[in-house]
């Protein structure tokens, strides 16, 4: 309905919005006009106290009254000085201004009085005013120049009596003519006033009735539509599929549609009247008195879920929309609304969050075994076979026994490691078992580890201990993170460097350990520096890794309590920080 009415009412606030802006500019012209009755005082008060001035000036000849003079003859000058510039297409606003200000117009009427003569000078309201106002300004310039004259006369000789009654004489006739041009000017430009009010009536007039027209046009059309409204809302309350209904504040139902009946099976509204009212098919009672405080707080009530029983027993799973009902008193009388029924929508929501759930715990226990496999066990796997090569190119039976004895602690410790593995599959995660740690012997044992691998012994190995007690965490799951960070620093190094290094330092300070492990080798990109800690990222093609390493060290990190950063410059090398608390007591949620 509301569409159908949009043209009308369009045109309906287009006519009030004109006549709004009718009127607006027609008491803006009226302002303007009125300033012009303003200036024409101030303008023939000038010329009168010039004329006046001058004529004592002219029988004393006292310097004063010709000061007074210039003063007073400043007014209509001023206003002269705007009306010429506002005669010229390109109008300097400044020289305009300050004319209409020497005039002593205020300067909030300016602006209406610049747009006034601008666009409406050869209107009927201003073309006789303003052609009495340059006819005036002609006898306004002669009595500036007479006056200047018996300035320059009395400064040189002495005047004689004929001299003062001729000079006496002009300035009268100026006087007489300039009175008589601004009685001409108040006269038209009062009759302007007139006609500009008579105008703005008759347009408002005009208006009004027309305003009023079409208010009772539109009135009379929304009857209608009004009536054809409620018919079909009429019909949609009895064919809706969801349940509609109207209650009082103590529940008994006013109103319900047939899907309301069937939804509570209920046969008839003569049945579900036997109930008396609808608090007997909630589940939980408790949940109409939280919908009333509801709606008595912000006035609706938005899919609210509720549990309902039906009549036959059946669990329904409920979303109830309503709003007050109130009275003249601004009293809640009843409520109104629409329930649906999402009992088979909310099982299968909660059988994809069941199904989601056991699919994000296989996930992650996949995700845990190919990080083991692909990563963690890489390493002292190829430190198995980097021995069991020079085991094959070693002729001293002794020296390849020594080969042996190696890959021996090398293969029991990745047995070790996979024990590890399968408890950690079976439970989804291992407990954090907290021991005494020594930074020192671990980070030897690692960079041992991987002594065998190609080139390393290249790269330059520093190492910093400052620990001077024992350090409390969860051993393995340091050695883990060590192994990672030492494992990729040498993995990504820059062998052509002159003097390729990894620099390990280890302070255990105010039951804090800060590790950090430094190389110069490639680097990484900084747009790759927030992602490096990502799962499955790689940061070079060349990697041939499961991009799980640093997702791990990170997960491990977090899982102690601690914090990592990186520092990288491609080219220049990578710095990794970890910060990690030490644990006297450990609690996963604290």
């Amino acid at each position: 309905m509301v569409k159908r009415l949009l043209p009308f009412i369009a045109l309906f606030f287009t006519l009030t919005g004109i006549l709004f802006l009718l009127n607006f500019l027609g008491l803006q012209t009226l302002a303007a006009v009125r300033a012009y009755v303003g200036a024409e005082s101030r303008y023939s008060k000038g010329q009168k106290e010039a004329t006046y001035n001058l004529s004592l000036y002219i029988s004393t000849q006292n310097e004063i009254f010709f000061q007074k003079f210039k003063e007073n003859i400043a007014l209509p000058l001023g206003a002269q000085e705007a009306r010429l510039e506002l005669e010229k297409d390109q109008s300097n606003m400044y020289l305009v201004r300050s004319g209409f200000i020497k005039t002593g117009i205020h300067p909030a009427d300016i602006r209406n009085m610049v747009l006034l003569f601008k666009y409406g000078r050869n209107s009927q309201l201003m073309k006789k005013p303003v052609a009495i106002w340059i006819e005036a300004d002609v006898y306004i310039n002669k009595l500036h120049t007479l006056g200047y004259h018996i300035h320059e006369e009395i400064k040189t000789r002495q005047l004689s009596l004929g001299d003062i009654h001729e000079f006496q004489e002009k300035n009268r006739l100026l006087d007489d003519r300039l009175t008589l041009l601004e009685q001409q000017f108040s006269v038209e430009i009062s009759n302007s006033i007139r006609e500009l009010k008579s105008k703005i009536l008759v347009i408002t007039f005009i208006a009004g009735l027309l305003l009023f027209g079409i208010c009772v046009w539109l009135t009379a059309i929304f009857i209608a539509k009004l009536k054809e409204s409620g018919e079909k809302y009429r019909r949609l309350f009895r064919e809706s599929l969801d349940m509609v209904f109207i209650s009082s504040v103590n529940g008994e139902i006013l109103s319900i549609n047939q899907a309301g009946l069937n939804l509570l099976g209920v046969s008839s509204r003569e049945e579900i009247n036997q109930f008396r009212n609808i608090i007997p098919f909630y589940k939980d009672s408790s949940d109409r008195l939280i919908i009333r405080e509801e709606i008595a707080r912000k006035g609706f009530v938005k899919d609210f879920k509720v549990s309902l029983v039906s009549k036959d027993g059946r669990q329904l799973q409920l979303l109830v929309s309503a709003t007050s009902i109130k009275n003249r008193k601004n009293d809640i009388v009843g409520y109104r609304g629409i329930v649906r029924d999402v009992t088979d929508k909310l099982y299968a929501e909660e059988q994809l969050i069941r199904k989601n759930v056991e699919l994000e715990k296989t996930n992650a226990e996949l995700d845990r075994l190919v990080y083991t496999t692909s990563h963690d066990l890489r390493s002292p796997l190829n430190s198995v076979l980097g021995l069991i090569e020079l085991a094959k190119m070693e002729t001293s039976e002794k020296e390849r026994a020594h080969y042996f004895s190696l890959m021996e602690k090398a293969i029991k410790g990745l047995d070790g490691f996979v024990l590890d593995i399968m408890n950690y599959s079976r439970n989804s995660r291992l407990e954090i078992l907290i021991e005494e740690v020594w930074f020192d012997r671990l980070i030897d044992d690692s960079i041992e580890s991987f002594k065998f691998i190609k080139n390393v012994n290249r790269i330059k190995f520093t190492k910093v201990i400052n620990q001077t007690e024992a350090f409390n965490s969860d051993k393995n799951r340091i050695i883990t993170i060590l192994n990672n960070l030492i494992y990729n620093a040498i993995k990504f190094h820059e062998y052509s460097r002159r003097e390729p290094f990894i620099y390990i330092e280890v302070t255990v300070k105010n039951n804090m350990a800060t590790i950090r492990v430094k190389d110069n080798g490639r680097g990484i990109e900084e747009k790759h520096q927030t992602k490096v800690f990502g799962m499955f990222y790689k940061g070079h093609q060349a990697d041939s890794g499961s991009g799980l390493g640093l997702y791990i060290v990170k997960e491990m990190v977090t899982k102690l309590k601690g914090k990592i950063s990186l520092y990288s410059i491609l080219g220049t090398g990578t710095e990794f920080v970890i910060q990690l608390p030490e644990l006297k007591d450990y609690s996963s949620e604290s």
